[in-house]
């Protein structure tokens, strides 16, 4: 059988100010090298915290697996 996970919901503007100030610093959003051949699409956000596109990594080199940078979740655009 196939495992079915449900995700918290957790709201991304809240764990943004909960690092800044955890850390004394905003957490910056993902820093895209120009010639990068994979592309996080500007449509997609973080199905755990909501987190817009800004903040998501291309984890896996264009195979659909990303992860978010204010979460940590891991997921694919089919989620």
């Amino acid at each position: 059988m196939s495992v079915i996970e449900t995700f918290e919901k957790l709201d991304y503007k809240q764990l943004l100010s909960d690092y800044k100030t955890k850390h004394g610093k905003e957490l910056k959003p993902v820093v895209r090298r120009k010639n990068s051949v994979v592309k996080v699409p500007d449509t997609l956000i973080c199905p755990k915290c909501s987190a817009p596109s800004s903040y998501l990594y291309a984890n896996n080199g264009g195979k659909g697996q990303y992860q978010c940078k204010v979460c940590a979740s891991l997921f694919s655009k089919k989620n």
